[in-house]
């Protein structure tokens, strides 16, 4: 029996009616950071939506060795998407966006746990450097800002499983110290960390595996020295 945390065998992932990915098959384990690399296009994005389970797919995928569905594990899943993809023109204050975090968590739903939602939420505001924004409106925050807020969403409810889209897009260098330092330490403590990346430089100091996505039904998977190394020339991640 298989000791993967999650574990995806012969996969079909689709974006819409588009296939994406076909036939790929991995496994994560507790406490790995690995890194997705490859072209703009290839699939990083619709991969993390997939393990996430808010896109199509077909195949199987195992969480903790049991069969899941379309995002039946998902309250174990903290996931940051791209910050593109979400409306920051709501009249929202940061600490409602990052308890928006507990949804899925059905240990922390109702009044009577209120007050631990809103203590989680000061605390992963905490964790990456953005507590003083707490009472901001969502709408006032810079670009660097409001991926922290992204950030500490997806630690408020603990999770085993940190999916994260492009997550050092648009941080000053301390901020990202700072996210990198976060990552190393919820490894630590177990939890597993995949990033869609385009900072190589990082992949390589940080992160302890790499996945290339080379082509549709192509993922080349290993240390990152030896990904980045080897196929060098086909690793062209344009700068967001």
């Amino acid at each position: 029996m298989s000791h993967a945390l999650l574990e995806a065998r012969n996969l079909y992932v689709y974006r819409g009616d588009r296939l994406v990915l076909s036939q790929v098959s991995f496994e994560f384990s507790g406490g790995e950071q690995v890194a997705l690399i490859g072209q703009n296009g290839s699939g990083k994005t619709t991969l993390l939506m997939a393990l996430a389970g808010i896109t199509k797919y077909e195949g199987e995928m195992f969480y903790q060795n049991k069969p899941c569905h379309h995002g039946e594990h998902r309250q174990q899943i903290g996931y940051v998407p791209q910050r593109s993809q979400v409306r920051w023109d709501l009249p929202l204050q940061v600490l409602d966006v990052v308890k928006s975090g507990t949804a899925g968590n059905p240990h922390l739903k109702g009044w009577v746990h209120k007050r631990e939602r809103e203590e989680r939420a000061y605390q992963a505001l905490r964790q990456v450097s953005a507590l003083p924004l707490a009472k901001r409106r969502i709408n006032s925050l810079s670009g660097g800002q409001a991926q922290r807020v992204l950030i500490a969403r997806s630690l408020v409810s603990s999770p085993d499983i940190l999916l994260l889209d492009e997550p050092f897009a648009g941080l000053d260098a301390q901020a990202l110290d700072r996210i990198v330092d976060v990552l190393h330490e919820k490894s630590q403590e177990g939890t597993l960390v995949v990033a869609a990346m385009h900072e190589l430089d990082i992949v390589q100091s940080s992160f302890q595996r790499a996945i290339l996505i080379e082509s549709q039904s192509r993922l080349i998977d290993g240390p990152p020295n030896e990904i980045l190394d080897s196929h060098s020339r086909r690793v062209r991640v344009a700068t967001p």
